[in-house]
């Protein structure tokens, strides 16, 4: 309650000053103001700008992206406020509505748009001499703008938290804007290209301008990244970018590329047609992959191939082509030894870009066009090799970045000014010095509260991160604060979605349960290398009744909770308190698989009693104690046993039902238990208080001698280890060649390859076994 009362001050308090601004009259001593602050506009250390009356000095070089909302007001990190001038300046552009913490840099509502900014100059590539003709399916003349019903344009004004269902229509600002999907909390305004809204443009203020004509040839569209293949067999992905002002259909044209798929050299040319009805939006990207998956997921920015005989392949060596439905080149790249000529011939000129790298070396780098993109010369010196590949979005990135925290994310791109990928993680909250970790979750419709993500459950996970230097950033959008705010979990991404009885994480949903990746197809493309994805569902039972608390990759990136059924509520203080624990414990432990946790650490030895740590079932959802000096963490034990009065939802100490329970990984510090002998006197081997001990065999008694016991009846291993959770953390997900095309060993599995996210966003799932009846308490 002191924060939100706290909170509610700091609106007010803001509200009141930007109003007193508004309403105060100019002074005739104040010092002129200077040009306009512009969207889009290029910003160096010291250049002044005025914006809404006031003068302001830029702290550092940056662009203000179009879209981003980087107004001088509004980024006190990236301007200096030197006060009010005598003349009020105009901005570009109607100044964006006041946040409620004036701190904040607001950020595109997901999935944000990625322009080139305006004043970057975008040059159009040279022609081929023998010229592109136009596809037969693009029209030279266009129909006019059709007349829409005058009650078509008189939609009511959007309202945050009603949701919006396809082909419905709101106003924001006197523009009618028409939902292109299911959608809650996405201001229209500030949707983007790739959000949920776009303007109806049968309601535009002036109905007879006809739309432009699409170009007359294709010098707009680039081929701008192409992204390293670990083995040629895997195949890769390519992006495509549309340096127009105008959208481009690209349905019917083809990527030609040289297979590498069970042949002998020299192998045949594969050819991939893009879908009809494929548009490359105007100064926005498109991204082709092959993917082995037979039911993949399209978007508006990712178009897979899963033929095998046709997607795009290469290795070290190999040529990328872009061509028209007419058969002639759009875009051409070559590498390494590769020797196929375009299409059409003057689309290369001189020697091969180098080898690309391959294996690990060459995880997660890319070979790109850098932005801002200079103009098209068709030979190598057009192309760079990054270490940090930029799917569906600006190639921002420097031949010399590095990631020396480990954490996936390049140096620069914490710094004030700095992206990745376009987008700002230092507005997100990332910084230098400190291993960031960003997880959005989407949350289901529902009366159940277990479905829903408790803010409190959140803190609880970023506290226990926090300890360790790593700072864990969740995203549930709207759920806490309508505005993008990074302390209320607000990064632009998370959002609610109907309601489902049952949740998987199958390759795609079926009439029974609805996949994970039903849902994560509008989570922005330029994300899925650095966020994980989770989704708080109600269960993995088709019945929707309680069972299996969450399921998740291992490693990986994707993961579910399920708490649904399980009779949680908030009827007391009581009630609540173990529904925030047992979403915390719940959210730790799978997030922990993702991290490449096993339910014993580094095996799958679960319920070991000497392995601190909530991946194992004993102390997921019941904490793993406050003090390992006493019996905190045996009595988990206990329980499992059924030895004394522990069995029970509020049976132990600093249990679910307390506000004070801890989740943690397990820092290793435990001795090793041998079953043949048993010492009750060393408890954990982490010290202990006079007059404590481990009752390992239940009779009630402090034996002195040494016995033999089987405290685990999983393994028959005589002896059962902890293992030190922190320090085998995989934070980078998209970064190792392990995760991304080797295998993951466990004592009790089989190697299992896992491809990447962009490739093939599923990787191996952890098994997971229902908790407890006790635990699980169904409701009736």
């Amino acid at each position: 309650m002191h924060i939100l009362s706290t909170k509610s001050r700091l609106q007010g308090s803001c509200a009141a000053a930007v109003l007193g601004f508004l309403l105060a009259p100019a002074h005739a001593a104040d010092p002129a103001c200077q040009p306009g602050w512009q969207e889009g506009a290029n910003y160096t250390i010291g250049q002044l700008a005025a914006y809404l009356g006031h003068n302001y000095s830029a702290k550092v070089n940056h662009t203000a992206y179009v879209g981003a909302g980087w107004t001088p007001r509004d980024t006190p990190t990236l301007w200096q406020d030197l006060g009010l001038c005598s003349s009020a300046v105009v901005p570009t552009q109607p100044p964006p509505a006041p946040t409620p913490i004036p701190t904040v840099t607001p950020l595109p509502t997901q999935p944000p748009a990625t322009p080139l900014p305006s004043s970057t100059p975008r040059p159009i590539a040279t022609p081929a001499p023998t010229g592109t003709p136009v596809p037969s399916s693009v029209p030279t003349t266009p129909p006019p703008v059709p007349t829409a019903p005058p009650g078509n344009c008189q939609a009511a004004a959007w309202v945050a938290g009603t949701a919006y269902g396809t082909g419905q229509r709101v106003t924001v600002n006197g523009t009618v804007y028409i939902a292109k999907w299911w959608t809650q909390g996405d201001n229209p305004a500030d949707a983007g290209q790739w959000g949920p809204w776009q303007i109806a443009s049968d309601c535009l203020v002036q109905p007879t301008v006809v739309p432009t004509p699409a170009p007359a040839d294709f010098s707009g569209l680039v081929i701008s990244e192409i992204a390293t293949s670990n083995a040629p067999a895997d195949g890769a992905w390519l992006e495509i970018y549309n340096r127009g002002d105008t959208a481009y259909p690209l349905g019917g044209a083809s990527v030609r590329t040289r297979s590498s798929y069970n042949c002998l050299p020299p192998c045949p040319l594969n050819q991939f047609v893009i879908p009809a009805g494929t548009v490359v939006p105007a100064q926005g990207f498109l991204v082709i992959a092959a993917t082995t998956d037979p039911q993949p997921y399209n978007s508006a920015q990712l178009v897979y191939a899963n033929d095998v005989y046709s997607y795009p392949q290469w290795g070290s060596s190999g040529f990328v082509e872009l061509v028209s439905s007419a058969g002639t080149t759009i875009d051409f790249v070559r590498f390494g030894d590769e020797a196929t000529p375009p299409n059409t011939p003057a689309a290369w000129a001189g020697s091969n870009v180098p080898y690309l790298p391959t294996g690990q070396s060459g995880t997660g780098k890319a070979l790109v066009r850098p932005f801002p993109l200079q103009p098209d010369t068709h030979s190598a010196a057009d192309w760079k090799l990054i270490p940090f590949s930029t799917p569906g979005g600006p190639n921002d990135v420097l031949p010399t970045a590095i990631d020396s925290d480990d954490d996936g994310i390049p140096d620069n791109a914490k710094l004030p000014g700095g992206s990745y990928n376009g987008i700002n993680y230092y507005a997100l909250g990332a910084r230098q010095g400190k291993r960031d970790l960003f997880i959005q979750i989407d949350w289901m419709q529902g009366s159940d509260p277990a479905v829903t993500p408790r803010r409190e459950a959140l803190q609880k996970v970023v506290a226990a991160f926090a300890s360790h230097n790593i700072a864990v950033h969740f995203d549930v959008g709207p759920l806490f604060n309508p505005n993008v705010y990074p302390a209320d979990f607000n990064l632009g991404g998370g959002r609610q979605i109907p309601f489902s009885l049952c949740s998987s994480l199958d390759a795609a949903s079926s009439d029974s349960c609805k996949s994970l990746f039903d849902s994560k197809q509008f989570m922005d493309l330029r994300r899925r290398q650095t966020f994980h994805y989770a989704l708080f569902g109600n269960s993995q039972n088709t019945d929707g009744g309680g069972g299996s608390s969450g399921r998740a990759e291992m490693p990986g990136n994707d993961f579910i909770v399920t708490l649904g059924g399980w009779g949680l509520n908030t009827a007391d203080s009581t009630s609540t308190q173990m529904l925030i624990n047992f979403q915390a414990g719940t959210l730790m432990h799978e997030l922990g698989h993702n991290l490449g946790l096993f339910h014993g650490g580094n095996d799958g030895i679960n319920n070991k009693p000497n392995y601190v740590s909530v991946m194992n079932y004993l102390f997921q959802i019941q904490g793993v104690g406050n003090d390992v000096m006493r019996d905190d963490a045996v009595q988990r034990y206990y329980a499992l046993k059924g030895f004394g009065p522990y069995r029970d939802r509020c049976g132990m100490r600093y249990d679910a039902c307390d506000p004070d329970m801890r989740i943690d990984y397990s820092d290793g510090g435990s001795m090793p238990l041998d079953k043949n002998a048993l010492q009750e006197s060393k408890l954990l081997g982490r010290g202990a208080y006079a007059n404590v001990y481990a009752d390992w065999n239940g009779n009630y008694l402090s034996d002195l001698a040494a016995y033999s016991y089987d405290v685990d009846i999983e393994t028959s291993d005589t002896v059962i280890r902890d293992y030190n959770d922190w320090a085998g953390l995989l934070l980078p997900f998209a970064r190792y060649g392990s995760v991304l095309h080797g295998t993951q060993r466990n004592r009790s599995t089989v190697p299992v390859p896992v491809l990447n996210p962009v490739l093939s966003d599923r990787q191996p799932v952890a098994d997971e076994q229902p908790l407890p009846q006790w635990a699980i308490q169904p409701a009736h």
